[in-house]
């Protein structure tokens, strides 16, 4: 049997991500990468991890890489 992530729970844990890297985005880049990898780690090994969830931990890990680049940018410029 397959089983995927329910959109709701996919959009609170990528909002939630997106809040942090809000939050954090004057710290150090090192330390920033440090905490996004474990919240990967995490999620793919213990929480979305399942089978036939791929496509849902593969998205996830695009949409936290692109909120994370895009409050760098932002960051950055300003």
């Amino acid at each position: 049997m397959r089983q995927t992530t329910a959109k709701s729970r996919f959009a609170r844990a990528l909002q939630s991500v997106k809040d942090w890297c809000r939050r954090h985005r004057h710290d150090a880049i090192p330390k920033q990468w440090a905490h996004l990898s474990s919240v990967l780690r995490g999620h793919g090994n213990y929480y979305y991890g399942r089978r036939g969830n791929s496509t849902r931990l593969s998205s996830f890990r695009y949409e936290v890489t692109h909120a994370w680049r895009k409050q760098w940018h932002s960051y950055k410029r300003s």
